[in-house]
């Protein structure tokens, strides 16, 4: 049986906080503004159920996000990972909106979550801050993994 799981957006983290203009934990997310002509990274971790006692890892059958954006900022890449290891690197190109996505693999065991290198799964979302008069903004709200060992 497939279980998800959620984690909100308050619960993320500035790769190089140092590029930063401003950052706000709100009870709904995580909002960062930064200058432009930079780039960052924002990793949110997803606590799920430990799944390493099923041989070679679990399943991932879904991942999930949801984040707001301005438009100067645009989310080039998602990573989804688990520690060390890549489980999927999606390219993108999402601006100026509220983005609510989810993929998913293209075969059950596409995507493999709790194999050797497991020390829990994390989003990492790239994002530009383009060079504009005003700054870019991001709310990162949250995303969530389905898990499927059956």
């Amino acid at each position: 049986m497939a279980r998800l799981f959620w984690s909100p957006g308050v619960l993320a983290h500035v790769e190089s906080p140092e590029r930063v203009v401003s950052q706000k934990r709100m009870r709904w997310g995580f909002e960062v503004t930064q200058k432009g002509a930079s780039r960052n990274k924002f990793h949110l971790g997803i606590p799920s159920e430990s799944r390493t006692h099923y041989i070679g890892g679990t399943p991932v059958s879904k991942f999930v996000f949801r984040f707001r954006l301005n438009k100067n900022v645009v989310v080039t890449k998602l990573h989804l990972g688990d520690g060390n290891a890549m489980i999927v690197e999606k390219l993108v190109n999402y601006t100026d909106g509220e983005i609510f996505d989810r993929f998913t693999p293209k075969k059950k065991n596409d995507w493999m979550a709790f194999t050797k290198l497991a020390s829990g799964i994390i989003l990492t979302i790239h994002a530009d801050f383009l060079a504009a008069d005003s700054p870019g903004k991001i709310i990162i709200l949250g995303a969530g993994v389905e898990l499927d060992p059956s």
